[in-house]
């Protein structure tokens, strides 16, 4: 993905991950931020996926797999759970208890 000098938000303030299909979308200029993400959501798009992020004030922000793969290989991510193991089909997961 390339940077952008800009993004669009909805009248609530969330940015819009799709904004050709909102027909009420508001024009920001995107400037870069600090700022805790908490992962909210997990949703399938065609063959990839994308996270939804909230801030610290319920801001909604969207994150491709392609930059959250980018983020991963050069962040620490720990998930602190009971684990058990799971199959279907062929394939051997683990997940949260």
């Amino acid at each position: 993905m390339n940077k952008t000098n800009n993004y669009y938000i909805d009248t609530n303030g969330d940015m819009i991950g799709y904004p050709r299909y909102n027909p009420e979308k508001i024009e920001q200029t995107a400037t870069p931020f600090y700022g805790k993400l908490k992962m909210i959501a997990m949703h399938r798009n065609n063959s990839s996926v994308y996270f939804t992020l909230k801030d610290e004030n319920g801001k909604l922000y969207y994150m491709n797999d392609a930059m959250f793969e980018k983020y991963i290989t050069s962040h620490e991510v720990v998930l602190e759970e009971n684990w058990n193991f799971y199959k279907q089909g062929n394939a051997y997961s683990i997940g949260a208890d």
